[in-house]
């Protein structure tokens, strides 16, 4: 079975409200035992967003079911980094996933205007 969502931008109803949805591309490899996760939005006009690190597997696996990934989907990827291979699947994501897991990288201007 595989779960399919509708393109980024497309609002779906979820009993009273409704969810928007973030589409785009996820990039794994393995480093050792951690794995660096990066994601890249399909909108050109999308912000750069950083990276994830997972210190196992397992974090990994998690990381995948947040973002409602299906079964096969992450079994395939598994086998991929298991064999040491860069490993890049469609994604699409709510934007509160994408929040905890891919926070925007911030422009140099807005940081320094956080700080003060």
């Amino acid at each position: 079975m595989t779960l399919v969502l509708p393109p980024r931008g497309i609002a779906t109803r979820h009993g009273k409200g409704t969810r928007m949805t973030e589409a785009g591309m996820l990039s794994i490899v393995r480093r050792g035992t951690t794995y660096q996760v990066r994601y890249a939005s399909s909108n050109p006009q999308g912000v750069d967003r950083q990276p994830y690190l997972c210190p196992n597997e397992d974090t990994l696996l998690i990381l995948f079911q947040h973002c409602g990934l299906d079964a096969w989907s992450m079994q395939q990827t598994q086998t991929e980094l298991r064999k040491g291979r860069l490993t890049v699947l469609p994604l699409v994501c709510a934007p509160g996933a994408m929040q905890v897991y891919f926070p925007p990288i911030l422009p140099v201007s807005q940081m320094t205007a956080r700080a003060a």
